[in-house]
């Protein structure tokens, strides 16, 4: 299941975002 991946791979990214925005 790719799904997992990518789900996984968005979540990573909206924290990154929320961190740079901080």
């Amino acid at each position: 299941m790719e799904v997992a991946g990518k789900i996984s791979r968005i979540l990573a990214r909206m924290d990154l975002l929320d961190e740079s925005q901080c």
